[in-house]
């Protein structure tokens, strides 16, 4: 922990007053975001879904980081009206962020919940949500003068299941759950290469973060025994929500090029302090955006 402390204070720079928004911040991954960020003076914004969870997440960090600015927004990634009004607070009220942290997502739902009463969930709220969200800021992204970080959390996932079509990838419900997950991990990896490499304005960076694995993360939703049995397995080879934080927060408080993606160092990328990572060109496939933008288009004409 102590060295953990030490790369927080020694190799972050220091953001006073830099308004960050993250989704998904009060729990897991997305609250040790907000900590880590509100420890280098960060104004945060929190996006949660739950308000009392979000409530009781906010009121934590303001007993942990007193002097700081903290705000909180609600909303559900899992509903395209709840997106809109989430673009229209950032681009009305928000619009001086330099840095929006996409980390919401669900992992393991019931597999009878859908996104939009159409979609399996997690491709909805994993996949569609951020696409969703990166497409209605475009007008005003184009025209922004100031720095804008557009931040996408990954995961390791990407590199498993291949993008098949729209049909197999993305609407047929009876997949596992495991290969939703999955293959939305690869449309977030989709979604930053399409945009970063389309991007023509110098002041928006389209931004790829890999936490690796947190020994919390896998086996939140599985029956108090096993998650018993697991952590202690888990906490030999993955590593703490803290630490799996740092990639995100590293691309949200560095000199950073658009197109840049950061992962841990470690063996398999699994544990470790984030480094550059090349993105590999082999897993490009931008039917997956393509197709994922059509499928919006149909959920908002029903």
């Amino acid at each position: 922990m102590k060295r953990l402390n030490q790369y927080i204070d020694n190799e972050l720079t220091n953001i006073k007053g830099q308004k960050i928004i993250v989704t998904g911040a009060n729990s897991g991954i997305g609250f040790s975001i907000c900590d880590v960020l509100l420890s280098k003076q960060a104004h945060l914004v929190m996006a949660c879904r739950d308000k009392n969870r979000g409530m009781e997440a906010r009121l934590a960090l303001q007993k942990r980081h007193p002097l700081q600015k903290i705000e909180i927004i609600f909303y559900d990634q899992s509903s395209l009206l709840s997106i809109q009004n989430f673009v229209d607070l950032l681009t009305n009220q928000h619009s001086d962020f330099s840095a929006l942290i996409l980390n919401a997502g669900v992992f393991r739902p019931q597999q009878s919940l859908l996104f939009e009463n159409d979609i399996p969930l997690t491709i909805g709220t994993n996949f569609l949500g951020p696409l969703y969200i990166i497409d209605l800021l475009q007008p005003f992204l184009h025209q922004v003068q100031s720095e804008k970080r557009i931040i996408l959390q990954g995961s390791l996932a990407y590199q498993i299941n291949r993008y098949r079509n729209k049909e197999k990838s993305f609407l047929d419900t009876k997949q596992s759950l495991i290969k939703q997950y999955n293959i939305s991990k690869l449309g977030i990896a989709q979604i930053f290469y399409f945009y970063s490499a389309s991007c023509h304005n110098p002041y928006v960076k389209y931004l790829l973060a890999e936490p690796g694995i947190s020994n919390t993360q896998i086996i939140r939703n599985y029956n108090k025994w096993f998650k018993i049995v697991a952590s202690g397995f888990l906490s030999i080879f993955t590593h703490s929500n803290i630490k799996a934080s740092l990639s995100a927060c590293w691309l949200a408080t560095q000199k950073i090029a658009n197109g840049s993606y950061y992962r841990p160092h470690g063996l398999l990328a699994v544990n470790g302090y984030p480094h550059y990572a090349r993105f590999k060109l082999k897993r490009v496939d931008y039917r997956m955006v393509i197709d994922g933008l059509e499928i919006i288009e149909s959920l908002k004409g029903n």
